[in-house]
């Protein structure tokens, strides 16, 4: 039955396997390093690579290993990843099309939002000056710490004090897929970069954020294509075969799709010899040759084939088998079996594994949740030195949850030096080191930003983030540290954050540069960060650099493209920004005119507690303006709405 499958799943399993080792040579991403750090179980890497094959933004566009990974991700709770098997299930895209199972991962993403929205118990209440008073989020079971309050960027009339959105749980640690910035492709197309040559000609193509050009494009595929870049052969080929851009050739569109189909089946052969090598031996029971393989059908998408070679590994004791294949249990809910190999793959001492049963059970998708029980193996993941568990720990330390059981202490490995603010970081790092793995439970914010720093300085960027809120607020800090240190270690950790695109940290940045807060003020550093969240759809980003570009702030004005990111700052929620469309499509700025889109927006920012939106309604309905007519009663009853 085995070799059976094996033979019905090689012609296509070879392929994209071989195809993931080529893109290495041949195009500026380190295709083969990002997946060992995927296959090593780093979320980020897994969504990182998703994105990548999804777009053709750094690697061949290839849907089939889009799947693959987003479905790895998936695993782990992710919502990008979540969101995106949904997608592509419901489009039929790099799976046969299948409504059922896009439902099975859309259902999957609600619940878990569902639970991020859950009031936290014992939320604890900062106490700040009234100016700057923290918003108190509501926060699932594993939350980091309270981000700053924002103001809106030079509004045009007095508005409400506007928070970005609070933090989202880590476990496991999720990455915002990587932004497409233009002005970097086509400095790195100009250098060369095949990857980055198609990204420009498909931009060009598309008209996406540049003047749409098919010729130009055609001109960038060319280039693309002669280094051997399958998606620009592809796409060139298409062009030469609809004539556009070029004149109509099917001859030179076949030229470019042999070579194209060429390197593809260079590719399944590798491939072929890798998995003729490996049968044999997983076939006689060896365990590594049997995880081997079962990597191979992940990365086909075929569960089926993945779990039968799971099971034999993981019946002979490979503690990574026995996480896999219970992740693979849970995800199918079969939660008793997930959770057996999961604790059996812990047990054995596999970190992935005890951070995934820490977070089954903070919130498990049946049963009750135990936060004593998730404390204890998030603490022994912790003193194996992952990341993730010492953030969560983090998490709760700061909320006081969980620790109420009795168990062995332990010591927790503090991360090496990484060279921070003098004194204080050594202080930190030296409390850290001999702090013991505490089985009691309560609130302790030192606790928290010790864990938060490990996890930080071994380069976890929610950690990162969350140590320079926590820092920023004077939280879990030693009352003799001056504020000068602790503001400078702030915003060294939300800079290591925000350079590795943690759109969160980019945003708090920005606004911090904008205000001159803690940093010298730079509108122009404001509006680069801010365009980077931005790209990445964060929405109070998104409405900052619309309102840059609108006023000119940092950033040469520019009406119509201010416009386009206020709009989606709006679909995003953000209501100032559904108010400033209305303020567009009232007064014509960068678009013409439009009353009914004017009221449209109103109402929307007005619903979602806008006064501003509220008194301009009003208004409108006593005076018979924006084109609705006189209505009093309508009209009261947004004065009062804007009165609350």
């Amino acid at each position: 039955m085995i070799a059976f499958l094996l033979r019905k799943l090689i012609s296509d399993c070879h392929y994209l396997i071989a195809l993931c080792l080529i893109s290495g040579a041949a195009w500026g991403l380190d295709v083969s390093a990002l997946q060992k750090r995927a296959q090593g179980g780093e979320v980020a890497a897994m969504v990182e690579l998703a994105h990548a094959y999804e777009n053709g933004a750094g690697a061949p566009k290839d849907d089939r290993l889009a799947v693959r990974w987003y479905y790895r991700a998936a695993l782990k709770d992710n919502l990008t990843a979540l969101d995106a098997l949904a997608k592509m299930n419901e489009d039929g895209r790099g799976v046969p099309k299948s409504d059922l199972i896009a439902k099975k991962w859309r259902d999957r993403a609600i619940v878990l939002r569902a639970k991020q929205s859950q009031p936290a118990v014992n939320q604890p209440v900062v106490s700040q000056p009234a100016v700057n008073q923290p918003v108190a989020a509501t926060k699932p079971a594993s939350t980091h710490a309270k981000e700053l309050p924002q103001a809106p960027v030079d509004a045009p009339k007095p508005a409400p004090v506007a928070a970005l959105e609070a933090p989202r749980p880590i476990p496991p640690p999720a990455a915002t897929p990587p932004a497409f910035n233009l002005r970097s492709v086509i400095a790195q197309a100009e250098a060369g970069n095949a990857d980055a040559q198609y990204q420009y000609g498909k931009a060009l193509e598309e008209g996406m954020n540049v003047a749409k050009s098919e010729a130009r494009a055609a001109h960038w595929y060319f280039r693309s294509a002669r280094q051997g870049f399958v998606p620009a052969q592809e796409a060139l080929a298409l062009l030469n075969e609809e004539g556009r851009g070029v004149p109509k050739n099917p001859s030179i569109a076949k030229l470019w799709r042999d070579r194209a189909a060429g390197v593809k089946a260079r590719a399944r052969g590798d491939d072929l010899n890798q998995i003729a090598a490996l049968e044999p031996r997983a076939r006689n029971g060896d365990a590594a040759a049997q995880l081997q393989l079962a990597q191979l059908y992940l990365d086909r998408n075929h569960a089926e084939g993945a779990i039968i070679f799971l099971r034999q590994a993981a019946g002979q004791n490979n503690p990574r088998a026995q996480y896999l294949l219970g992740s693979m249990l849970l995800d199918r809910m079969e939660y008793a079996g997930g959770v057996e190999w999961l604790e059996r793959a812990a047990r054995a001492g596999d970190a992935d594994a005890q951070v995934a049963l820490g977070t089954w059970h903070e919130a498990p998708q049946t049963g009750t949740a135990n936060p004593d029980l998730a404390f204890e193996w998030y603490t022994k993941a912790a003193e194996r030195g992952n990341a993730v568990a010492h953030n969560n720990l983090g998490a709760m330390r700061y909320d006081g949850r969980g620790g109420n059981t009795t168990g062995n202490t332990g010591t927790e490995t503090p991360a090496p030096s990484s060279g921070g603010v003098s004194g204080f970081f050594s202080s930190i790092r030296n409390a850290a080191s001999t702090v013991t793995t505490r089985r009691s439970g309560g609130k302790d914010l030192h606790a928290a930003l010790k864990h938060y720093l490990i996890a930080a300085e071994a380069g976890l960027a929610e950690a990162q983030y969350n140590a320079a809120l926590m820092l920023g607020q004077g939280l879990g800090v030693e009352s003799d540290v001056p504020e000068a240190e602790r503001n400078q270690a702030m915003v060294k950790w939300l800079s290591a954050a925000a350079a590795q695109g943690y759109a969160r940290a980019q945003a708090q940045l920005a606004r911090m540069y904008l205000e001159g807060d803690r940093v010298e003020k730079s509108p122009i550093e404001a509006a680069r960060l801010f365009q980077l969240a931005a790209e990445t759809d964060h929405p109070w980003a998104q409405f900052y650099w619309g309102r840059l570009l609108q006023t000119g702030t940092g950033v040469p004005r520019n009406l119509e493209e201010a416009g386009k990111w206020l709009e989606r700052a709006a679909k995003g929620g953000v209501d100032l920004a559904a108010y400033e469309m209305a303020q567009i499509y009232e007064n014509g700025l960068g678009r013409a005119s439009d009353n009914s889109q004017a009221v449209a927006y109103y109402l929307r920012a007005a619903e979602a507690g806008n006064k501003l939106a509220a008194e301009r309604l009003a208004k409108a309905y006593a005076d018979a303006e924006l084109g609705v007519e006189r209505n009093l009663d309508e009209s009261n009853k947004w004065v009062q709405r804007a009165r609350r």
